[in-house]
């Protein structure tokens, strides 16, 4: 029994929401954190290379983010990664065959491009 190009798509469809979902999240965090807190750098910069130029202060901030937003971010980019294998594995699929993962440590640069292992259905 084949399957509808629908049908196929799901898992696609399923991480990409999820990463959605995720990004929302972050977003959210992100939004009730920026001014909540950051660490101050100060400091003195010369104005110039000779005795008795001035000199000026400056101040940096930098926010230091949360865990959870740090781990948001992480979830947003698997999900992606994990949608566009399940696209590649369904254009596999689709394409009549289905190739056999090898270590790579067992592979040289070019075996899969001069030799690649196919398993026919």
């Amino acid at each position: 029994m084949s399957l509808k190009a629908n049908d196929r798509i799901v898992l696609i469809r399923v991480k990409i929401e999820r990463a959605k979902k995720h990004l929302r999240d972050l977003e959210t965090m992100l939004i009730s954190f920026r001014d909540e807190s950051s660490t101050i750098i100060t400091g003195e910069v010369h104005l110039g290379f000779h005795i008795g130029a001035p000199r000026e202060d400056f101040q940096v901030g930098i926010a230091i983010l949360p865990f959870d937003a740090i781990a948001a971010a992480g979830d947003v980019v698997h999900n992606l990664r994990s949608a566009l294998d399940h696209l590649a594995h369904q254009l596999v699929v689709v394409g009549g065959e289905l190739l056999i993962a090898i270590p790579c440590s067992r592979l040289r640069r070019t075996s899969m491009l001069t030799n690649p292992v196919r398993l026919e259905k």
